[in-house]
Formats: structure tokens, C-alpha cells, sequence
């Protein structure tokens, strides 16, 4: 299972704040939610939609958190890889 820190903190890269990730998050996991479920949920009844709905939403959220974690996490092995004094002089 996934940390729900950010692997974000490496010395002298870039690391966008813990707010920027939030907000992220936020829009990443309300639009992915709101385009998976439009008209699913019609012809159910309230408390079904509700429940319907709130699925959908924590699902949104596990994906953008992973799309988002494994990006910075990608990014970071590489950049430690790249930077000056890391690779081998043949």
C-alpha cells in the first residue's frame, strides 16, 4: 500500500508543497469522478446515487494519488540518476 507522504523529498530537486498537492488532487480526483459517472446513477434512488457517487469519488482519489505519487517518484530516481558527480567517468 502506498505511504500517504509524498516521495518527494530529495535534496536540491524540485519538490512542489504538500498544498499544490492537495489541490491537485482535489480537481484531478472531482473531474476524473464527475466524467466517469454522468448518467449511471439515473435511475436509482437517492441514497443509491449517494453511495454510487461517493464510490466513484474514492476511487477517483486512490488513481490521481498513484498517477500523481509514481510520477514524482519516476522523476526523482531519474533526476538522482542525472545529476553531475552521479555518473561513472569511463
Amino acid at each position: 500500500m502506498a505511504s500517504e507522504a509524498p516521495p518527494m523529498r530529495v535534496t536540491g530537486a524540485y519538490a512542489p508543497s504538500s498544498e499544490a498537492r492537495a489541490r491537485w488532487l482535489d480537481e484531478c480526483s472531482e473531474r476524473l469522478a464527475e466524467s466517469g459517472s454522468a448518467g449511471r446513477y439515473d435511475r436509482l434512488d437517492r441514497r443509491q446515487r449517494r453511495e454510487g457517487r461517493a464510490r466513484d469519488r474514492a476511487h477517483a482519489r486512490a488513481s490521481c494519488k498513484r498517477y500523481y505519487d509514481s510520477y514524482y517518484d519516476y522523476y526523482f530516481r531519474h533526476y538522482r540518476a542525472w545529476q553531475p558527480g552521479a555518473q561513472s567517468t569511463s
